[in-house]
């Protein structure tokens, strides 16, 4: 082998020097240029990130306050409904019962007045029988006396009985 040990050893040196030397400049360009870059960036997202978990656990606690408040307002919407309920079935009583009061005083008054005109009828009914009984009286007496009356006289004595009725009441019969 026709190598020279020395100029393979010497050139590998120089070698391996220079692809320590490129790789150390590579480290520090890429250091220098990209890596200052990632890590601002990748620092930059941490903190997004960081940001918006904060965000997120902030619009839960928000959430979890207006579904509270919501079933707060619901509970009183409900009691008011109740109440609302409640004040209806009352004023529904009270119309009820004031409709029967009403109804009572009308049904009163309707028998007041069904009293008074039963008593005006039975007045009327007096009156008629009072004029009928004195015609027959009349006519009675006239058979009795065997000669007829002449209508001023008929009336005459219908109008004395009528007085002597009035003064007596009829008696009726039940």
């Amino acid at each position: 082998m026709d190598f020279e040990w020395g100029r393979i050893v010497r050139d590998l040196n120089w070698t391996l020097v220079s692809g320590v030397i490129h790789f150390l400049i590579l480290v520090w360009l890429m250091k220098r240029l990209l890596f200052k870059r990632a890590l601002a960036y990748l620092d930059q997202r941490r903190e997004r990130i960081a940001g918006q978990m904060e965000a997120a656990r902030l619009d839960q606690e928000r959430a979890m306050q207006l579904v509270q408040r919501r079933e707060e307002e619901l509970q009183a919407a409900q009691a008011r409904a109740r109440r609302i309920e409640e004040e209806a079935n009352n004023w529904a009583e009270k119309i009820i019962t004031q409709a029967k009061e009403q109804a009572k005083i009308e049904a009163a008054r309707l028998i007041a007045d069904a009293k008074i005109v039963s008593e005006r009828e039975q007045e009327l009914i007096r009156a008629d029988l009072r004029h009928a009984y004195a015609e027959i009286v009349v006519s009675g007496a006239a058979q009795v006396l065997e000669r007829e009356i002449n209508i001023d006289d008929h009336r005459q004595l219908i109008d004395k009985l009528l007085d002597s009725i009035e003064e007596e009441p009829v008696k009726m019969r039940s």
